[in-house]
This record gives structure tokens, sequence and C-alpha cells, in this order.
């Protein structure tokens, strides 16, 4: 087992040695951290994979992007409000005409959270 090759090594050692040994090698590693104290420290925040983006409802937050690297990226966004998308997908996707859209938004099928509706149901 990889377990019984490896525990020795690390137990044998101090986290700064560990730190120094494995500088400028492959070898992907890292120490046990809880969330809060990457959240705290500034690891999270100096990320390249995360920005802080306002979503609707919610306020700010911490949020991932693609860890792929593509032109045009722009990074984390946030989430589409409920029904948003919903015509576009029907009528470029499914082939719906917008029509069809109307009347499934009129009778409470598609779209977002209606006004008038109970949201304890």
């Amino acid at each position: 087992m990889i377990t019984a090759l490896l525990e020795p090594w690390f137990a044998d050692r101090a986290l700064a040695e560990v730190e120094r040994d494995l500088a400028g090698t492959s070898v992907l590693w890292s120490r046990y951290r809880h969330f809060t104290e990457l959240v705290t420290d500034g690891t999270l925040a100096a990320s390249p994979l995360l920005a802080e983006i306002d979503q609707p409802g919610v306020g700010p937050l911490l949020a991932p992007g693609s860890p792929l690297a593509t032109d045009g990226t722009t990074g984390p966004r946030p989430a589409p409000a409920l029904g948003e998308d919903t015509a576009a997908v029907l009528t470029g996707l499914l082939g719906r005409s917008a029509a069809d859209i109307q009347l499934l938004t009129e009778r409470g099928i598609i779209g977002g959270p209606r006004p008038d509706a109970d949201p304890g149901r």
C-alpha cells in the first residue's frame, strides 16, 4: 500500500521540512485546512479561479470559475434568475414558437417566480 510507504516519511518530518523537501517537485500536496482557514488567511481570495460576485437574492459571495483557460473567459458570474433562460431554451433548442412561449407564460407553466404565488406552497 502507498500509505505504508508514505506515512513513515511524513511522520518523521515537521511541516516546515515537508514544505522544504517537496518545494519545486511535481508532487501535488498540501496540509489539511478547514475552509474557514482558507477564507480567513486570504488563500481563496487570491486564487485566480475565484472571484466575488453579487448573486441576486443571496448577496456577495466567493464563486468558482472554470479551471480551463480559454479565450473570452469571463470568470464566475451570478446564476440566472429562475426562468430567465426558459424562452431561449424552448425556442432555440426545442423549436417552440413565440406564440407557444406566450401561452405557456400566461398559463403560469413557464417563467420565474410569480409575485402572486405563495412561497410556502
